[in-house]
């Protein structure tokens, strides 16, 4: 069993306390922010491609640490997230690198296929990758939503894979879970805009794959189970929706990863409810569960409301650093 690090307690601060304030407010805190990226086209064995985007590439000390981010649904290097954690990591001076999954960076992929919560390959290779360019250099990731589901179905697949801890943030462990309480009251502002944004590039990529779907249920799909009945599943192999969210939650499989993890999850997440949480038989020996009372979904904000700061941005860090110990 791995030794447990202490992690500093979240509380959220009282300018804070709404879980939908949370979760959009970074989208403005940190909408301003830049960092000076490298951009790599990464070509996968099936023909197609995703797009990475490094920071501090180019350092010359081939033993520093290599901090990988998987973004959530439609996310990119420009996600909130990702872009106040790019400025601690300035300092830090760490080599740092988003996966953008297909069709996630701004340029469409080739094929009609993209990505989903059980897609482990891509990632594998783009870890092998890695490993073989800076094989001295400790390797960590972490997942964000969608990106976190990722991860960990990585890590519960390739028990034996070259990342040496990992964290995972806001994952929706059960699927099927989370297309229900996204369906309802407030949080339908969420679906709704997440459906419009995945719609849009399936229908710029229709042009030239007029043969793989039908538009118009494309276009009426209005929630999640439409969405991933009509598109998801078919195109990437699943039965339907149930069997796509079946096959790729992975909370029921939590247990049996060997990698060092820490699992972070918001009572009030709007995503999610109860049933995506974890049980204290379903955490690994190898892993940490921090279940917080606030902080919504990949919010987590702290300080003063003036000077407002990442909580997520302290733990990050600071869980890798004692890996390295």
């Amino acid at each position: 069993m791995q030794t447990t690090h202490q992690i500093r307690t979240y509380q959220a601060p009282i300018w804070a306390k709404n879980p939908h304030f949370q979760t959009i407010a970074p989208r403005v805190l940190w909408r301003r922010s830049k960092a000076r990226l490298q951009w790599q086209q990464f070509e996968l064995n099936d023909g197609d491609f995703v797009d990475l985007a490094w920071q501090n590439q180019f350092a010359n000390d081939d033993t520093r640490p290599i901090l990988l981010l998987l973004h959530g649904l439609h996310g990119c290097a420009e996600s909130p997230y990702i872009k106040s954690l790019m400025q601690v990591n300035a300092q830090l001076g760490w080599r740092m690198v988003v996966m953008h999954q297909r069709g996630c960076s701004g340029r469409a992929n080739r094929f009609w296929r993209s990505y989903h919560s059980g897609e482990t390959d891509d990632l594998g290779q783009v870890v092998q990758m890695i490993k073989q360019r800076f094989p001295l250099a400790p390797l960590f990731a972490v997942g964000y939503s969608m990106g976190g589901n990722i991860l960990l179905n990585y890590l519960i697949g390739e028990p034996k894979n070259p990342i040496q801890a990992a964290i995972s943030v806001s994952a929706p462990l059960k699927l099927g879970a989370c297309a229900d309480a996204i369906n309802k009251g407030f949080s339908k502002v969420y679906q709704r805009y997440l459906i419009s944004l995945m719609r849009s590039s399936l229908v710029s990529k229709h042009r030239s794959h007029p043969n793989r779907i039908e538009h118009l249920k494309l276009r009426n799909s209005s929630t999640f189970w439409d969405f991933d009945n009509v598109y998801t599943a078919p195109v990437h192999g699943f039965v339907d929706a149930a069997d796509y969210y079946q096959q790729c939650s992975p909370k029921t499989r939590m247990a049996t990863i060997k990698t060092p993890h820490l699992v972070v999850h918001s009572q009030d997440d709007p995503f999610m409810n109860h049933e995506v949480l974890l049980e204290p038989t379903q955490v690994s020996s190898h892993g940490q569960y921090l279940l917080t009372q606030s902080g919504g979904h990949v919010g987590f904000l702290e300080g003063e409301m003036n000077r407002p700061q990442s909580w997520l941005n302290h733990v990050i860090p600071s869980y890798f650093k004692s890996q390295l110990e």
